[in-house]
């Protein structure tokens, strides 16, 4: 898992594991990305559906970073692609 006090930036992938589930690849794991950080020991990201398209484009998510493990769930360049998109 990332540690709070680690700065993660925007574009990198990530996936979320939820508290009380072992493994990355557990019930309730979601894949996104990070959109920013907020300095505090939360990211902001977005998420994937199931299907694989963006679950919003209005706004991302403050996770813990302590629930998040960083993987590439995705081509790089289709997150690159969805980050310019959301900066306008």
């Amino acid at each position: 898992m990332v540690g709070k006090e680690y700065m993660i930036k925007a574009g990198t992938q990530i996936a979320y594991v939820p508290d009380g589930v072992i493994s990355w690849h557990g019930e309730g794991t979601e894949f996104g990305f990070v959109t920013g950080d907020d300095g505090n020991g939360c990211a902001l990201c977005g998420y994937y559906n199931e299907d694989g398209t963006l679950r919003t484009w209005l706004c991302s998510e403050v996770t813990p970073k302590k629930n998040l493990v960083i993987m590439n769930s995705r081509p790089q360049i289709e997150v690159d692609n969805i980050i310019k998109a959301l900066k306008g």
